[in-house]
């Protein structure tokens, strides 16, 4: 597989998310099926009132991880997740068009299985998304695209 190329992608639209629910954000995440309960087995980037956009990596997929980067942006906001090789990298776009790297790429061990997970994390249901895109690259060659909405 050519290590240029991602392998996974996953892009989300976030679309809203109220003040009153700082906390509240949604995004996408790369999910390790292999990992023990106690590994970090995501990472994830997504928006909220708090933080603006960011990535970080955590150990389990029911609430975001610690940010390790955030950045002060507004929504609504895309957001995509890749996964190239063993290399994470976050990017986000306000108009659609004009992409923005969040932070430096964050490794996977070899042994990393990633699933997407398109995520909203709040308590009162104050964030709305809408999943864009989700590809996996088989390792055989071929490819799985859902394009959705």
């Amino acid at each position: 597989m050519d290590d240029t190329e991602p392998n996974v992608v996953g892009v989300v639209r976030v679309v809203r998310a109220a003040a009153e629910d700082p906390w509240g954000c949604g995004g996408i995440a790369l999910r390790d099926g292999e990992s023990a309960a106690d590994d970090p087995s995501i990472v994830a980037v997504w928006a909220s009132p708090a933080h603006g956009v960011a990535i970080g990596r955590g150990a389990s997929p029911s609430r975001p991880p610690d940010p390790t980067t955030t950045l002060d942006v507004s929504l609504p906001v895309t957001l995509e997740l890749t996964l190239t090789g063993r290399r994470c990298v976050g990017r986000y776009s306000t108009d659609g068009t004009t992409w923005h790297r969040i932070a430096p790429s964050l490794t996977v061990p070899d042994s990393f299985r990633p699933t997407l997970v398109p995520f909203t994390a709040t308590s009162s249901g104050t964030v709305r998304i809408e999943p864009l895109s989700l590809s996996h690259q088989r390792p055989t060659g071929g490819s799985m695209t859902t394009t959705l909405g």
